[in-house]
């Protein structure tokens, strides 16, 4: 039973060795690539890319809106090429879904 018991300890030291070894060359692997400009680029691009599809995202979904009126469509729009992303979050967070008062009978 003991010896049973030490070679599982020896498998398990092996594979804790094994995996030490799988981070410090994940380590080095990272290190590399974040020294590298080539990542920032694309980080950069990356987060462009989502900013300016959420930017669309909001005109897109401005102009096809049935519960704005035409003016407030107009509105939008203007804080929207206006503002950027910050008019797109601004459109989703308040101007989606106004609230009207119900008409007098």
């Amino acid at each position: 039973m003991y010896s049973r018991d030490a070679t599982l300890f020896a498998e398990e030291m092996g594979n804790l060795a094994a995996l030490k070894e799988c981070f410090r060359m994940l380590g080095e692997s990272v290190s590399s690539l974040v020294s590298n400009d080539e990542f920032l680029y694309a980080s950069v691009l990356t987060m462009w890319i989502a900013v300016f599809a959420f930017w669309l995202m909001g005109i897109v979904h401005c102009l096809m809106n049935p519960r704005l009126r035409d003016i407030e469509k107009l509105t939008w729009i203007v804080v929207l090429l206006a503002l950027n992303a910050l008019g797109a979050a601004i459109y989703f967070a308040i101007g989606r879904n106004p609230r009207r008062n119900p008409e007098p009978s």
